[in-house]
């Protein structure tokens, strides 16, 4: 059985039985090293998909022509029918007659893979995808125009041909869907009363087959996501073989999708009846060729995963307010630091090492249970090692000390006052439905990423009357607050709203636009508080009228304004629900076609 690459000059393996990289499955180990049953190999032809991002694929991910090729579209990117949670979706042929319904499971939400499916997010900074795909150093997720996390260790697994990459940040855009803990014995994920239902999504080269078996090229590899069905794998062991290139058999569902080179690292999702959820069963990792069925994928090895993460976290600093201020030392030249709250320690580690990445991995998490009051004694640098709070903290410097790293969760029912300035050309990123009051003193030169919670921008004045809780914030997922304790924390026009938005609560405050940042329908603008204004003073360069279209809302008690002059055409196509006036801009509803 020969392994060949579909990568241009790319010589990968030469023959499955010679190959020391990849040994006969019925000789491997078990995931940690115990003996395994022998399992039969695979008795196709398979082909390495190698999904590199620098090299043009040579084939493509395969679907039927029955539909209209947009439901693909529209089913990997939750567009339309598709939304996240819908239950019985109606399929329709190109004729417009009914063809299928999607009545399984509900729909799941595809945005936990990345822009272009070859990652998936399963905690809030590691993805998994395939080790042969050595060309990808970030993934993004929301839209391709959302934030860019970038790997600082690939933690390629030891045979398999797969790996779980640690990200430099949390990722604020969307939240991690969970792993299968079901195992790999033979059979688990063929039981249909268990996993009644497959999905998959990825962007590799897009070509249809129709009936007559004849295939034609829509697109070229990465341009965008398709999605479709998955019949139930026909063998099951860590290594899953499924048959969706066998397009318009009924075992494959009504929209089969077959995964080719380009595709590699995309995930197979699958409805868990026992969880009441869908999990990340495998991530894609061969195929038996574009004129064939078979699709290749390896299980998610969860406790292999959960390895690499406790790997890079440190011991837990558990914490009482009556035992005093826990000081917080940091030495840069090693990396290293502690915490000292009277007779106990804990040690962290930070940013040290001999390039970018490998210094960022350095970094460690640490989570804070209890209460109390932390001291920064030192700047600290944590790399991509995030902190987490469970309980109700104060966190401050000694004099000036700045903090930067992976980012800040703020578990729910916890509350941090986070007194600590962050430094420039550095975003914190912040996670967890808790609360985050940034009260530091002066201008705070960092930029904020919050995607749930709520984050109150608190700044203090310094000596020369200066504040700035940020230089810039991004709202996103949907999920967060964020909260004005008054007008001069921040640049109104430097507050964007990304993918899927969330809540701008401006707090009894006035405040101008220049701008408004809302690229999504889920971007709201509201005031929670005493009647605020919202003046809006668009403005094109040179005095010319300027149009400005708003997707988000506003609600609240908020009054809206247009101040430009001359005054400047306001379109919305999201929504006013506001009890305080509006005038008019002259403003232009603009029906909303929901995402």
């Amino acid at each position: 059985m020969i392994w060949k690459s579909l990568s241009p000059g790319r010589d990968l393996i030469s023959s499955l039985s010679a190959s020391r990289a990849r040994p006969d499955p019925r000789d491997r180990p078990g995931r940690h090293g115990a003996p395994r049953r022998a399992i039969r190999p695979i008795c196709h032809r398979l082909s390495i998909l190698v999904g590199l991002l620098t090299a043009a694929p040579l084939h493509a991910a395969m679907v039927g022509t029955d539909l209209p090729y947009q439901t693909y579209r529209d089913f990997a990117e939750n567009k339309g029918v598709f939304r996240p949670g819908a239950r019985n979706i109606a399929l329709y042929d190109k004729a417009g007659a009914p063809y299928a319904v999607l009545d399984r499971a509900p729909m799941i939400d595809f945005r936990v893979a990345d822009t272009t499916g070859i990652a998936t997010l399963v905690a809030p900074q590691y993805v998994v995808s395939v080790k042969h795909n050595g060309g990808y150093t970030g993934v993004t997720f929301g839209y391709r125009g959302d934030t860019r996390y970038t790997l600082v260790n690939r933690n390629n697994h030891r045979w398999e041909d797969f790996h779980s990459p640690r990200l430099n940040k949390i990722v604020t855009e969307v939240a991690p869907i969970a792993m299968t803990d079901a195992g790999d014995a033979a059979g688990t994920y063929a039981d249909l009363s268990r996993f009644p239902v497959f999905y998959r999504v990825g962007s590799g080269v897009q070509r249809v087959r129709d009936r007559a078996g004849v295939r034609t090229r829509i697109a070229g590899g990465y341009a965008y996501l398709t999605g479709g069905t998955v019949g139930s794998p026909e063998d099951s062991y860590w290594f899953l073989q499924a048959l969706p290139g066998a397009t318009y058999s009924p075992k494959q569902g009504p929209m089969a999708s077959y995964g080719g080179p380009g595709d590699s690292g995309s995930p197979l999702f699958a409805w868990d009846t026992q969880r009441g959820q869908w999990i990340l069963v495998a991530v894609q990792t061969g195929w038996s060729g574009e004129g064939a069925t078979l699709s290749a994928f390896d299980v998610i090895p969860l406790p292999d995963v959960m390895d690499v993460i406790d790997g890079k976290t440190d011991a837990p600093v558990i914490t009482h307010q009556s035992d005093g201020e826990i000081h917080w030392t940091y030495d840069g030249t090693t990396g290293t630091g502690a915490l000292n709250q009277a007779q106990a320690s804990w040690t962290m580690h930070g940013r040290f090492g001999p390039n970018q990445a490998a210094a960022l991995d350095h970094g460690k998490d640490l989570t804070f249970r209890g209460d109390g009051l932390v001291v920064l004694e030192s700047t600290v640098d944590q790399g991509a090692g995030a902190l987490t709070f469970d309980g109700r903290y104060t966190v401050m410097p000694k004099d000036t000390q700045t903090w930067r790293g992976g980012g800040i969760t703020v578990n729910a029912e916890s509350f941090v006052d986070w007194q600590v300035n962050g430094v420039a050309a550095d975003s914190l990123h912040k996670l967890g439905a808790g609360t985050l009051k940034i009260s530091a003193s002066g201008v705070n030169p960092g930029t904020l990423n919050i995607g749930d919670g709520t984050v109150i921008l608190a700044q203090r004045a310094d000596a020369a009357n200066r504040v700035q809780a940020f230089a810039a914030a991004r709202i996103v997922s949907g999920r967060p607050t964020l909260v004005l304790a008054d007008s001069r924390q921040i640049d109104p026009d430097n507050i964007q709203w990304g993918f899927r938005g969330g809540t701008l609560d401006i707090n009894g405050n006035d405040v101008t636009f220049h701008r408004l940042n809302g690229a999504d329908a889920g971007a709201v603008l509201t005031n929670s508080s005493s009647p605020a204004t919202v003046n809006l003073a668009f403005a094109a360069p040179g005095g010319v009228n300027a149009t400005t279209l708003w997707h988000g809302h506003f609600t609240g008690n908020v009054n809206i304004a247009n101040t430009a002059t001359p005054q400047s055409r306001f379109a919305i196509d999201g929504g006013i629900d506001s009890s305080g006036t509006l005038t008019p801009c002259p403003y232009t509803p603009l029906p909303h076609q929901p995402a």
